[in-house]
């Protein structure tokens, strides 16, 4: 994903999900997720069922299907809605949230993409990666009152959805705001 084409930065804050032009690569890798992670959660549904009947009581395997279930579930849930954004209410001008964004950016060292007056787009590499071959491209909008951002996994085959990345992102980037309006 690097860096997405032309973010249509009015429309993604009004749908509250990023507009950009698709390429095919994208659609095939979400269908691709989709088509592995579907099955998947049939066949731990069909193996909870069958030692449900067999065995009449919880087990290791139970438990390790229902796991597996509501994992590919909310992985499917997330690949679906991978291109949402998530939101942190702020209270200030978009020029303190531009500022906040940056100085939050500082921080963790990761490296900037693109920074112009609407937009800040990232990249974080992954700590066990080489060559930045796995990494996270995070995109920032600032607007008043509201920071929008959006994580997207760049990876050289299979891009797996982000399934709680934005949360931690969203928890640390609330802890920073909350202790640079404090100072």
């Amino acid at each position: 994903m690097a860096v997405p084409p032309k973010i249509n930065i009015e429309k993604s804050i009004i749908a509250k999900k990023l507009i950009y032009k698709r390429d095919w690569a994208d659609i095939i890798n979400a269908i691709g997720v989709i088509i592995i992670l579907i099955p998947l959660a049939i066949l731990s549904g069909v193996l909870f069922w069958l030692d449900m009947q067999v065995s009449k009581k919880l087990s290791v395997l139970v438990f390790t299907c229902i796991f597996i279930f509501i994992l590919a579930v909310y992985s499917i849930y997330r690949t679906i809605m991978g291109s949402h954004l998530s939101h942190i209410h702020t209270g200030f001008q978009k020029n303190k949230n531009m500022d906040l964004v940056l100085a939050f950016v500082n921080k963790t060292n990761n490296s900037i993409l693109l920074k112009n007056k609407n937009i800040i787009i990232i990249n974080e590499e992954n700590e066990l990666s080489w060559n930045n071959v796995w990494s996270k491209t995070i995109i920032f909008i600032p607007d008043d009152n509201t920071i929008y951002f959006n994580i997207k996994k760049d990876y050289p085959k299979l891009n797996l959805p982000v399934l709680f990345s934005h949360l931690a992102l969203k928890s640390e980037l609330k802890n920073f705001i909350k202790k640079e309006s404090l100072s």
